[in-house]
């Protein structure tokens, strides 16, 4: 996600989306791409209305999770619209969300996922770290 500071006066139309944290930016043009965003930050911030702009009832970690499943991304495409450029409006993809399950198993479920990806993330540094050190033997072996 890019982040510019603009004056209101200078902003650009589609720039009308007011954040708050914990919103979920979900990308309705060619969702299969999966660009969306787990918005975490405080202060003003603004997004372009090209993006449906999620709030959570419950957990936004779970529904952003949820976004990214490839089930559901199925389903959203089945709903899109278009062939280059296929999208979903806001009331299909209100539509599609309706059925989650409980905020207990929401939070739940949240953390779980957040975890792993902690871990998966700890993870790729330590075989950052490997890779790095394997390079550095290798030079050192043709110094």
């Amino acid at each position: 996600m890019k982040e510019t500071e603009i004056e209101l006066s200078t902003a650009p139309s589609r720039a009308q989306r007011l954040l708050a944290k914990d919103d979920i930016l979900f990308q309705t043009v060619r969702p299969y791409q999966r660009n969306n965003y787990h918005f975490m930050l405080d202060g003003f911030y603004v997004a372009s209305t090209g993006y449906a702009q999620i709030r959570a009832k419950y957990d936004a970690r779970f529904l952003f999770h949820l976004l990214q499943h490839q089930p559901l991304v199925n389903l959203v495409i089945r709903w899109s619209t278009g062939s280059n450029y296929p999208a979903v409006n806001s009331s299909d993809l209100k539509r599609i969300l309706h059925r989650v399950p409980t905020k207990t198993e929401q939070k739940k479920i949240g953390a779980f996922l957040s975890n792993i990806e902690k871990k998966m993330e700890s993870l790729l540094m330590q075989m950052q770290q490997i890779h790095q050190f394997k390079k550095g033997l290798l030079q050192q072996m043709f110094v």
